[in-house]
């Protein structure tokens, strides 16, 4: 069972090349085609202990959230919430925290996509209050995105100054975690937040702090 653990850990750093890769490429198609390869060897290992079918899940749902966000990218948005909710099952099955996190994460976004409000919002707030005192940096991690997330929403409220306040506690805890990739989106957004407001120095400033974590997150892939 040792080789069959292996193969799973091998599924889940070719997720994380695809990812980055992606991010380098801007290839989507290709980061698509390597997540479905992922699935295929996921999906072809059976009779397992209960201890490796817990982590055959977890990478699986951690693969099919990538490949619902992948299939997003390309605009094909059909059978999108029922991928999400396939994502969660998986990863409650798992009973792994981070990536019931993630799961939850993308199923807000989805039924958010979808008009359900409220229904997203239970999401997301399942995640901070589960997460915000944790300190695992991959569990801050999916608590800084919700929290990007959350801003998002207000700036589509027009709240913008409720939106700056959330979005600044993003930008701190993805901060304290050096996660580039979200620090690339926290900062653009609150460069948008800030020309709202008519701060358009300050808006300058964090237009340029994106593009710095931009690179980073390319360079470091993180």
């Amino acid at each position: 069972m040792d080789t069959v653990l292996e193969k799973i850990k091998q599924a889940e750093s070719m997720i994380e090349k695809a990812l980055w890769t992606a991010v380098r490429n801007e290839d989507t198609e290709m980061e698509l085609k390597a997540y479905r390869e992922v699935e295929e060897i996921l999906n072809n290992l059976s009779d397992l202990p209960e201890t490796i079918e817990r982590e055959r899940k977890r990478v699986l749902a951690y693969c099919l959230m990538r490949i619902d966000e992948s299939l997003n990218n390309l605009d094909d948005t059909e059978g999108t919430l029922e991928r999400a909710e396939k994502s969660l099952q998986l990863a409650i099955e798992s009973g792994d925290s981070v990536q019931i996190a993630r799961s939850r994460l993308a199923k807000g976004i989805r039924l958010l996509n979808d008009g359900k409000l409220p229904d997203a919002e239970a999401q997301f707030t399942d995640i901070i209050k589960g997460g915000i005192d944790s300190e695992n940096s991959d569990m801050q991690q999916v608590v800084g995105w919700t929290l990007l997330v959350r801003a998002n929403i207000l700036k589509g409220k027009s709240l913008y100054d409720q939106a700056l306040y959330v979005a600044q506690d993003a930008a701190g805890i993805l901060s304290s975690i050096d996660n580039y990739a979200g620090l690339r989106q926290i900062y653009s957004l609150i460069s948008m937040l800030h020309l709202d407001l008519g701060n358009k120095d300050e808006s300058e400033k964090a237009k340029d702090m994106s593009a710095h974590f931009d690179k980073k997150a390319k360079e470091e892939q993180q």
